[in-house]
């Protein structure tokens, strides 16, 4: 009998730890929304310009195959704030052109991810956005290019490097508005713009062997704060004028 009782508890023991560790197939779906119809317009309008094919985000979020492994991440990334990246604080005043999700878009992808990540229906699967070469503000007046291409090194993670753009123009311009066009958005992460009237940049850029300068004697510029400041998610702001 004493051994009869025994052989019973081990079977049911181990009937409850087979139940225990057979792992569920998918996360239920809770959420009210799902990507092809209330996701894909936050991702393509608040992320598409870094998180598509050949931008800066490491990852393109603008089909569901694409953002659907990174779901988790996602959430993180929201919680702690930090993505869309927009650096200014609360509490110092209301700042034009602002760059953070509102609380309803955050309410949104929050759910979804966390809910099940529903696809939605698959007739309705949207047209993922395409890298646009055009200028944001249409044509420009005056255009600026670099005179030899940087060639940048695989190994480099993260370099701050200034470059003299000629102007071959005598005139003075008034300038309203500044927009960059990188030749490859997988790398440049960020511009400013200088007017330097000293002429140091340009006797650092001569001096150095490669285009452009960093290192030593960088100290001395710049000597004046940017005139602009571009981020890869930023559209370009016209200056009002006075």
């Amino acid at each position: 009998m004493l051994r009869h009782r025994i052989s019973i508890l081990v079977l049911t023991v181990g009937l409850l730890v087979l139940a225990v560790s057979v792992p569920r197939g998918h996360t239920p779906i809770a959420s009210r929304w799902n990507y092809n119809e209330h996701l894909f317009p936050i991702f393509r309008d608040r992320c598409g310009a870094c998180h598509v094919a050949g931008g800066i985000g490491p990852m393109s979020l603008v089909t569901y195959q694409e953002a659907y492994p990174w779901t988790q991440s996602i959430r993180e990334e929201i919680l702690g704030l930090r993505m869309p990246p927009w650096q200014a604080e609360d509490g110092f005043g209301n700042f034009k052109n602002g760059h953070a999700l509102s609380a309803e878009e955050m309410d949104v992808i929050l759910e979804w991810s966390s809910g099940g990540y529903p696809q939605g229906p698959r007739n309705r699967a949207p047209v993922p956005p395409q890298v646009s070469e055009a200028w944001g503000l249409g044509e420009p007046e005056l255009t600026l290019e670099m005179a030899q291409a940087y060639k940048l090194s695989a190994s480099a993670s993260d370099l701050v490097r200034y470059f003299v753009l000629p102007t071959d123009t005598e005139r003075n311009n008034w300038i309203t508005a500044v927009d960059f066009q990188p030749s490859s958005r997988a790398v440049v992460r960020g511009a400013a713009l200088f007017v330097d009237t000293t002429g140091v940049a340009r006797d650092l850029d001569a001096a150095s062997v490669e285009p452009g300068f960093a290192g030593s004697g960088v100290e001395q510029f710049p000597t004046r704060p940017p005139i602009a400041v571009w981020m890869p998610s930023h559209s370009p702001v016209v200056t009002e004028q006075m």
